[in-house]
């Protein structure tokens, strides 16, 4: 997971006026009583949120904010943040004491057609993810519109909030893990936990998809190794020099935040001890 600067995205003129007309008619299904026709209405407009997939990708990235996975490897949705129609409890998928303890229906059907509540996600987290949206303990709930969501203390980790993607971190064979351990923090370890388990970033498809460009990692840092140590016993040689400094830069490419998985390619990178990664590379990540 990397931090997504998501305020660069508008939506068209046109988007915020049909979106208007839109919560309109969802308000008066729901203050009518009507929940089981609010659903159905908040389907209908599934169309409508998908008109803003490739605009929010092209002003963002074009990867799963959650898992860092490519197009070519997963299929993007928009995944509403906090659900639309219903909120599950963690129960099994996760021990933690979340602040909500009945389900939530019909969930934060206001912010259905909310940009702002939108994340682009690749089908392997939109799937486990599902209807969950824990709270920290002792957290106030948004359960009406009028309520102002932004008081809620989330345990799930947010790639558009400034630090949260800072709470899990790779091993040296791209397996995600908490930043923090339990007893040094125990609700940042909770909050990225249960992040890796409701995001779905140890499922097989995902792991495997890193492993992959670990692999093509770990061939540049072999490939600079030797040049380096080439380059040591001849320092005059320029032209082991500059094939030295080319795997260099395709190294540092691989943390550029359009690449895939470049959160773990940049843990990885940063567990190079040697001297040519600490003097050449590492300071430049």
């Amino acid at each position: 997971m990397i931090y997504i600067d998501y305020s660069n995205f508008r939506p068209s003129s046109k988007w915020k006026y049909d979106t208007k007309k839109r919560y309109k008619q969802l308000c008066q299904l729901f203050d009518a009583g009507k929940i089981v026709e609010l659903k159905v209405e908040i389907d209908k407009n599934q169309k409508h949120w998908t008109k803003l997939k490739e605009g929010i990708i092209r002003s963002t990235v074009n990867k799963c904010w959650f898992t860092e996975g490519s197009s070519d490897v997963f299929h993007f949705h928009i995944e509403h943040f906090r659900p639309k129609k219903k909120v599950d409890l963690l129960g099994s998928k996760y021990a933690y004491t979340e602040a909500r303890h009945v389900q939530a229906d019909p969930g934060y059907w206001w912010l259905s057609i909310n940009y702002h509540n939108f994340r682009i996600a690749g089908q392997i987290t939109n799937s486990p993810k599902g209807n969950y949206f824990p709270l920290i303990t002792g957290s106030p709930i948004c359960s009406r519109r009028v309520d102002n969501f932004n008081n809620e203390q989330i345990l799930l980790l947010d790639p558009t909030k400034i630090g949260d993607a800072d709470l899990i971190k790779y091993d040296i064979n791209s397996e995600p893990y908490p930043a923090f351990n339990i007893g040094l923090n125990p609700l940042n370890f909770h909050r990225a936990s249960a992040s890796i388990e409701i995001y779905g970033l140890k499922e097989k498809l995902v792991s495997d998809a890193r492993k992959r460009y670990l692999q093509q990692c770990n061939r540049l840092i072999k490939r600079a190794e030797k040049y380096y140590v080439e380059w040591k016993k001849d320092r005059l040689n320029s032209v082991l020099k500059e094939h030295f400094i080319d795997v260099c830069t395709d190294l540092k490419m691989m943390t550029n935040k359009n690449h895939p998985f470049s959160s773990m390619l940049k843990c990885r990178l940063l567990l190079i001890p040697d001297e040519w990664a600490t003097r050449y590379l590492i300071p430049f990540l």
